[in-house]
């Protein structure tokens, strides 16, 4: 096997490539789209970064990945990520395939002090996940989707639903910094600012998405925002949206969850939405077990967090 590195000559290839491993996911994912490609790879054939794996002049595996960039995943370091439809290989030694391109790419990234390296694989791809996990990556978000359909709202005793406008997106900042302090406990620790969650407020207040929110009385103990866009491109497209954010107070949990979850879903399915998806940290295990339950798994991101001593 000869690793080299990705440029336009192999593009074709490598779309081909991406396309065939997508396919693999649609066959244990039933709610994924049937699309005719994946989303253009140009840019990752050309910023100089990937690498192509070659047997008998053939590509069998590419790995690319974005300029990185500093203080990655609010670290104190640079790092970097793959998405999802930017790496793939054949199926005949798939194992051994990633770890040849690893190789590769993590001496180069270290060398370029990039210590904190991420990549996105299909849910499904069990073989190039344990390849990953034997070199020292852990498992830390996903990506889910679901089909939606006209089902029977769930009606609770004492909550109602509704939609927000968007001038009224204020009304649910207590809920949103609930959010943000959830994150900071264990096992997440995903711990930021009183300065970072103000402006995180100001940009999410802002960016035009949708409220969807439960009511006790006339307190709000719920909500879910949907966004036009998600992480993937699979999420893609006129009849896709993303959930991108969400938070039940926990005296609710459960069956308020569930009820808000039925009113999005009949709402956007007769705007002739056919799915919604969304990511969550897998590390969190309110988010996981319910997301979960509820969507199916297409991706898991993988991240690995080399020491500063290999420097």
């Amino acid at each position: 096997m000869e690793i080299k590195k990705l440029d336009m000559q192999y593009l074709d290839a490598i779309m081909k490539l991406a396309y065939e491993n997508y396919l693999e996911e649609c066959k244990e994912t039933k709610s994924l789209p049937e699309v005719e490609r994946v989303a253009d790879l140009s840019y990752f054939a050309s910023n100089g970064l990937g690498v192509v794996a070659l047997e008998d002049n053939q590509v069998v595996g590419f790995w690319a990945y974005f300029v990185p960039w500093d203080r990655a995943f609010d670290s104190n370091v640079k790092g970097t990520f793959t998405p999802v439809h930017a790496h793939g290989a054949v199926i005949t030694n798939r194992a051994r395939i990633y770890k040849k391109m690893y190789e590769e790419l993590a001496k180069e990234l270290v060398s370029q002090e990039v210590m904190y390296h991420a990549i996105a694989f299909y849910a499904h791809d069990n073989v190039a996940k344990e390849a990953m996990w034997q070199y020292g990556f852990g498992m830390r978000c996903a990506d889910a989707m679901k089909n939606l359909t006209c089902g029977e709202v769930i009606l609770l005793d004492g909550i109602t639903y509704e939609e927000l406008p968007e001038a009224r997106a204020s009304k649910i900042r207590e809920l949103r910094r609930k959010l943000f302090f959830h994150l900071h406990k264990s096992p997440t620790f995903m711990k930021a600012t009183n300065e970072q969650f103000e402006a995180w407020i100001q940009k999410a207040e802002h960016r035009g998405s949708r409220l969807f929110v439960a009511k006790a009385g006339n307190e709000i103990v719920a909500f879910f925002e949907v966004c036009a866009e998600g992480e993937t491109f699979v999420s893609e497209g006129a009849n896709a949206r993303h959930i991108c954010g969400a938070y039940c107070e926990e005296s609710y949990r459960g069956k308020v969850a569930v009820g808000l979850l039925s009113y999005v879903e009949q709402t956007l399915y007769k705007e002739g939405i056919l799915r919604l998806g969304v990511d969550f940290e897998t590390f969190n295990p309110t988010a996981y077990g319910f997301w979960s339950k509820y969507f199916e798994l297409y991706t898991n991101s993988l991240t690995r967090r080399i020491d500063e001593c290999a420097l």
